[in-house]
C-alpha cells in the first residue's frame, strides 16, 4: 500500500494548525518576560478545559479532569450501494455474470453507540463504549428476484484507559490502550429463499474475538481553533467460534475546527482506513453465493472526507455541560478486494454531557 497520499492528506489538515502559537495580548510595562511568554499563568485547569472544542465524533479525542464524568450517545448511518473491484466500479450484472448466485444492491448500517468516561486523575481517563447495530441488506438474484435480510443486536464492548504522555499548552499527546470484548454475535441468521440461513460476514454484530485497540492521539488548541490527529489499530487474537478471524484494521484521522464563537465551530476531517481479509472461513457460508460470503473479498482501503458542525450548551465555568456534533461525508478514494459492495456516504451525530 502507498502511504504517501494518506500522510500528505493528514499533513494538509494539521500542518497550518501546528504552526500556530497561542495568542496573547500585547505586553504592558508591568508584565515580566516570563508572563509574556506564558499567557496561561492566570488560568487554572478548569478554565483551560473551557477553551477546548471537543471533537465528539472521534472516540478518544478528548479527556476529563479528575472526578469528572461524561455520558454520551453517538449515531452513525453508513449507506453502501454498488460494487468496486479495486478502484473500478462494477455493475450488479457483471458480478452476477462472474458466477455468483446473488448480489447486494444496497446495505444500510445504523450504529447506536452508548459511552461513558471518567477521570480518576488529571492524567488518566477511563472510557467504555457499547454499540447497538441495526443492519439491512438487499439482494438481487440471478433469476431477477429480490429479497432482504436484517440483523440487529449489541456489538463488542470496548474498555479503554487513556493516558496523557505529553501535555504542554497548546499541545497534548495521549495513548489509549483499548480492549474489545466479544459481546457481539457471529451467529446472526435470517430468512432467505434458501431457508433460515447464516448471514454474511458484514452482517454479524461482533468479531467473536478478543481484540486489542490501541490509539495514539495528538490534540492542539488555542483561542481560535482546535486541531488533532489520531492513529488507531484493531488487532484480532485467535479465531472465533465460527472458525475465522476478521482482518486487522488500521486508521489515520485528522481534523481542524475553527472557533466561530464560544458555542459553535465547524470542522473538516479526513479519515483513512485499511482493513484485511477474513482469515479462515465460516463453513456455514457458501463463498459462491455472493461476494460478501467470500472471506477473500473482505479487505480494502478507503479515504473519507467529512464535514462537521459542533455545538455546546449550558457550559459552566469549569467546562461541564452539553456538547453536540453533526458530521457527514463520503469516500474520496476506495480500493476494495472485489467485487465488494462500496460505501456511498455516511452521516452521524453525537451528544455528550460532562458533569
Amino acid at each position: 500500500m502507498n502511504w504517501k497520499p494518506w500522510v500528505l492528506a493528514l499533513a494538509l489538515l494539521t500542518g497550518p494548525a501546528l504552526a500556530q502559537e497561542p495568542t496573547s495580548a500585547p505586553a504592558t510595562p508591568a508584565q515580566t518576560d516570563s508572563q509574556v511568554d506564558n499567557p496561561l499563568l492566570d488560568m487554572n485547569l478548569e478554565q483551560l478545559m473551557h477553551l477546548e472544542l471537543v471533537q465528539t465524533t472521534v472516540p478518544g479525542a478528548h479527556w476529563h479532569w479528575e472526578d469528572d464524568w461524561m455520558v454520551g450517545y453517538q449515531f452513525m448511518r453508513v449507506q453502501n450501494e454498488g460494487y468496486n473491484s479495486g478502484t473500478t466500479r462494477v455493475s450488479n450484472q457483471d458480478v452476477l455474470r462472474s458466477g455468483y448466485s446473488n448480489v447486494h444492491t444496497s446495505m444500510t448500517m445504523d450504529m447506536h453507540m452508548l459511552m461513558a468516561m471518567y477521570g480518576p486523575s488529571d492524567d488518566v481517563t477511563l472510557m467504555v463504549m457499547l454499540p447497538y447495530m441495526d443492519m439491512t441488506m438487499n439482494h438481487l438474484s440471478r433469476n431477477g428476484s429480490s429479497f432482504q435480510v436484517q440483523s440487529q443486536g449489541f456489538g463488542d464492548l470496548r474498555i479503554s484507559p487513556i493516558v496523557s504522555i505529553f501535555d504542554e499548552y497548546p499541545h497534548r499527546i495521549q495513548f489509549e490502550a483499548g480492549v474489545s470484548i466479544p459481546t457481539g454475535s457471529v451467529n446472526k441468521k435470517d430468512l432467505t429463499p434458501s431457508g433460515f440461513s447464516q448471514l454474511e460476514y458484514k452482517m454479524q454484530t461482533g468479531s467473536g474475538t478478543l481484540d486489542f485497540v490501541p490509539a495514539l492521539t495528538y490534540l492542539g488548541q488555542n483561542d481560535d481553533m482546535n486541531w488533532g490527529a489520531q492513529a488507531r489499530g484493531t488487532f484480532r487474537v485467535g479465531s472465533n467460534s465460527a472458525g475465522y478471524r476478521q482482518g486487522n484494521v488500521y486508521e489515520l484521522t485528522a481534523w481542524i475546527s475553527p472557533k466561530i464563537n464560544d458555542n459553535f465551530s465547524p470542522s473538516l476531517r479526513i479519515d483513512a482506513l485499511k482493513w484485511g481479509n477474513v482469515l479462515g472461513r465460516d463453513t456455514r457460508l457458501n463463498p459462491r453465493a455472493n461476494p460478501e460470503s467470500d472471506p477473500g473479498l473482505q479487505g480494502g482501503e478507503q479515504i473519507n472526507l467529512l464535514f462537521g458542525l459542533n455545538f455546546s450548551a449550558g457550559l459552566d465555568d469549569e467546562g461541564r455541560g452539553h456538547r453536540f456534533s453533526l458530521e457527514g461525508g463520503l469516500p474520496i478514494y476506495q480500493n476494495l478486494n472485489g467485487p465488494q459492495i462500496r460505501e456511498a456516504w455516511r452521516l452521524g451525530g453525537a451528544w455528550n454531557w460532562t458533569f
